[in-house]
């Protein structure tokens, strides 16, 4: 793995790479009296496909370590994700609302110093959200349970067309 230079497409790309690792710290609802977040907390690893409009796609490896507080309602995460190109590190928060179902968050790619908001509906173990950054958005959908998550992500306007990712928690 090599770091990229400065352009409008790698700058597209680590968008769309910030897109995926703040989405993946969404979650599915735990038991009734649990916050959703509660059973999440630990380390995490998967991988997946970066998709690019001209037909290539990079094979992706992600890391992350998940610190659960407020009942299970706030959840923390430190995530690295790499490919052949690119090497991103996420920090991000994100906040449960009960009362809403509703998802807020701050993302920010701490080796790049970009970073954005992040806003969505948790249901029934579906997470559907829109990240946003600096001339950036991508709608993000995922799938999930307490030791697996299953994320689709699709930016608009850019040269990546569609990022998946399968994360697993650690034993």
């Amino acid at each position: 793995m090599h770091w990229c230079g400065i352009g409008a497409t790698t700058t597209a790309r680590r968008f769309v790479f910030a897109a995926f690792v703040s989405a993946a710290s969404f979650a599915v609802p735990g038991m009734a009296w649990a916050g959703p977040f509660d059973n999440l907390s630990g380390s995490w690893g998967g991988e997946g496909l970066l998709s690019l409009s001209s037909g290539s796609n990079e094979r992706l490896v992600c890391r992350a370590t998940y610190t659960v507080n407020n009942g299970g309602n706030e959840l923390v995460q430190d995530l690295r994700c790499a490919s052949d190109s690119y090497a991103l590190d996420v920090a991000s928060t994100v906040t449960y609302a009960p009362d809403s179902d509703a998802l807020e968050g701050i993302w920010e790619v701490t080796n790049y110093g970009v970073g954005g908001s992040l806003s969505g509906v948790l249901s029934g173990g579906w997470v559907s959200a829109w990240v946003r950054g600096n001339g950036f958005l991508a709608l993000v959908q995922i799938s999930m349970g307490s030791s697996v998550q299953n994320v689709v992500i699709k930016p608009d306007g850019f040269d990546v067309t569609e990022v998946t990712v399968t994360m697993q928690k650690s034993s």
